[in-house]
């Protein structure tokens, strides 16, 4: 699982954008910080087998991981943003069609 890696190096700074705030940054850390727990929960069950102490981590993954998620939830699709989000589809694929005639 290559997730955490790929999401650390896209909220990672480039050098033609603004730094982030340090809101951003404390966001940023966040959700990193719950789809790590997310992972390690989803690593620790692909194990063929299962002791008392995995359990027990895989338990607190799970409940760390449902404690962070909120930091997602702002970005939650909604009915309007997907109606709005078809309109605009819609819009470009009429537009591309139009400039391939």
């Amino acid at each position: 699982m290559v997730i955490l890696g790929v999401m650390t190096a896209a909220l990672r700074r480039k050098t033609d954008t603004a730094r982030p705030t340090a809101s951003q940054e404390r966001e940023f850390k966040r959700a990193i910080t719950c789809v790590r727990y997310l992972t390690d929960f989803a690593l620790l069950s692909r194990y063929r087998s299962h002791t008392d102490s995995i359990i027990g981590y895989m338990r607190d993954y799970l409940q760390e991981f449902h404690r962070t998620k909120d930091v997602f939830l702002r970005y939650r699709a909604t009915k309007a943003t997907k109606g709005r989000a078809d309109v605009v589809l819609k819009e470009l694929t009429e537009l591309n069609k139009s400039r391939n005639v």
